[in-house]
């Protein structure tokens, strides 16, 4: 089901109300010894509160230049982006970031790590540790609040990055890759986890994946990318019930899903090129 739609996939959690608003937007980069290199152009993306949306595209094509932009982290060349129609110019506290590393410090145990943003924000630790050891239940973690990095398993590890970045209760959670690093069976059990926290939390969630069976498993739409010059080129509606089992890779319509994006993507060109 394909469309610029801001259809909800059926999920509850999703509202009419626009929690960001990219318009318009390009980022062009200067070349090293001179000459630019356009990076993202002409992209338009509106997401509902407490939608979950995925990102896919070929590498290179711009996903996490465009992540950036959302983040604050750096500026538009053209257009603009909103936040409940407040332009963002540099990062936000109501914007949390979940990158494809989990970036712990480690002479820092899990619980100083989740609670990193409280102390940069200077906000109240005594109201921070009572969320912070929700969210520890909450991830799973119970039990591993004094544990170090080195003590924890990949999983482990990025699920104490996920809790960081709701600790200071943020309207909107920013994934690049999130769970790209880990190995098959614990990204599975991630992608659970993700949608049971997110279902909990009620967040507003754009998620970037170079996986496509991930992005359709997670999202209420997934955005498809073209090669750089990025650009959105098709919004798709993910019709899947919720909650989703793991056993919805075997649904006729996943395996539809699966194909419009590959072709999409081109992968059917490249598939018959090396065969």
């Amino acid at each position: 089901m394909a469309g610029d739609s801001l259809g909800s996939g059926g999920n509850p959690n999703v509202n009419n109300a626009s929690a960001i608003s990219i318009e318009h937007v390009g980022k062009t980069f200067a070349r090293q010894g001179g000459g630019e290199v356009v990076a993202v152009e002409n992209v338009n993306i509106s997401i509902s509160e407490g939608e979950f949306v995925c990102l896919v595209g070929p590498s290179g094509c711009g996903k996490s230049t465009l992540m950036k932009l959302v983040a604050g982290l750096t500026r538009a060349t053209n257009g603009a982006i909103r936040f409940h129609n407040e332009e963002i110019v540099s990062p936000r506290r109501d914007i949390g970031i979940v990158f494809q590393a989990p970036i712990l410090l480690p002479w820092r145990s899990a619980l100083e790590n989740v609670l990193l943003p409280i102390q940069i924000y200077g906000l109240s630790r005594e109201k921070a540790l009572r969320r912070a050891h929700e969210l520890f239940d909450l991830v799973g973690l119970k039990g591993f609040e004094g544990s170090y990095p080195h003590e924890l398993s990949g999983g482990m590890q990025q699920r104490v990055a996920i809790a960081r970045a709701l600790i200071h209760d943020p309207g909107m959670l920013l994934m690049d890759e999130p769970f790209g690093a880990l190995d098959a069976m614990t990204r599975q059990i991630m992608n659970l986890e993700l949608t049971r926290i997110w279902s909990a939390q009620k967040k507003t969630v754009l998620l970037i994946t170079h996986d496509i069976g991930e992005a359709i498993f997670l999202a209420d739409r997934v955005l498809v990318m073209s090669a750089r010059p990025g650009t959105i080129v098709e919004t798709i509606e993910i019709d899947l019930p919720r909650p989703r089992r793991l056993s919805v890779v075997g649904d006729v319509k996943f395996g539809a899903y699966v194909r419009q994006i590959q072709q999409l993507l081109g992968l059917d060109e490249l598939v018959e090129a090396y065969a």
